[in-house]
């Protein structure tokens, strides 16, 4: 566990130095930071000039990504935002000797900063309660808190970003929303870190996620650690581009994407996830709108629990200019 965490702020600890040249410069100006005495006279495009000087004036998009991620899987953006999420699951539990149904409440909430050039930190805290349940989890409510970083790191090509995510994250085994791994109400409280990488493609119409993480969870109480892959991928859409082709406008995006988690260490478990989400995307430029499905499907020490979420989900990007 001592040389987990040794590792996980070592990494901190790189990301930081290597943006440590920006988060010494001056004023932000959109994605960069000024140099000296300059001011920022394009925050979309991110271009400073001395006091006084010339500007040039394009209009360069800032503030939003142009995909849509799952609310539990950190991606490849550092955009400053906030976010709030309310949902309600339904979990089918089948533990070798009975059937049980649980009906949980869960919200969260997070915010991410943008604090040096590619450099985004952010915080979350998540809440969990039982609404409806058989014997013995009726009593059941827990908590949840995250934090974590997004550096994104340098282009290979032009084609699509990608970025390494740190999180550490002390979580319930009956949260729904983990922010971690696909979880089953089954087990107790562990702190989970993660490390990986995050891709997102650059098409405008249709872009494209995907992320892969190791994830390695310490048990609070009695319990060896384990170790977790995690892939995900997910394909999203802002329809307003139709528009662009002639069409109407359609102020909605679309989601859609898969999760899979396989323990590889210290205890059986597999997971998959698939879900999909409709977002209200003409309100204002700063605000997203959805609703969200996930249905979920885990193995786990013998057990074996399904679960159908939904979610109402705002973002909230506020320097987006789009």
């Amino acid at each position: 566990m001592h040389r987990m965490r040794a590792g996980f702020f070592g990494l901190l600890a790189f990301a930081l130095w290597a943006q440590a040249p920006s988060a010494r410069a001056g004023e932000r100006c959109g994605p960069n930071f000024c140099e000296g005495d300059e001011v920022c006279c394009n925050e979309g495009c991110g271009i400073c000039t001395k006091p006084g000087g010339a500007c040039i004036m394009p209009f360069c998009e800032w503030g939003r990504p142009g995909w849509i991620d799952a609310v539990a899987v950190p991606g490849a953006d550092v955009f400053p935002r906030a976010r709030a999420v309310v949902g309600v699951t339904q979990h089918r539990l089948d533990l070798g000797f009975g059937v049980a149904d649980l009906t949980t409440l869960s919200v969260r909430a997070d915010v991410q900063a943008y604090v040096a050039r590619g450099l985004a930190v952010r915080l979350g805290l998540g809440g969990v309660g039982a609404l409806d349940a058989d014997a013995g989890f009726d009593d059941t409510a827990d908590w949840s808190a995250v934090a974590g970083l997004t550096a994104q790191l340098p282009e290979l090509t032009r084609l699509f970003s990608w970025a390494l995510v740190l999180d550490v994250a002390s979580e319930a085994g009956l949260d729904a929303l983990s922010w971690l791994t696909p979880r089953a109400p089954v087990g107790g409280r562990a702190l989970a870190v993660a490390a990986g990488l995050a891709f997102a493609d650059r098409m405008n119409m249709g872009p494209l996620t995907a992320k892969a993480r190791w994830v390695q969870a310490f048990p609070h109480e009695d319990g060896d650690p384990t170790g977790t892959l995690e892939l995900a991928a997910g394909l999203s859409t802002d329809l307003r581009w139709i528009r662009a082709l002639g069409g109407p406008e359609i102020p909605l995006g679309l989601r859609a994407g898969y999760r899979f988690a396989h323990r590889l260490t210290g205890g059986e478990l597999t997971a998959h996830e698939l879900g999909g989400g409709l977002y209200l995307m003409g309100l204002t430029d700063e605000l997203r709108l959805g609703l969200d499905a996930v249905a979920s499907w885990t193995d786990v020490a013998g057990a074996e629990v399904r679960a159908l979420t939904g979610l109402l989900r705002l973002d909230y990007y506020w320097e987006s200019n789009h």
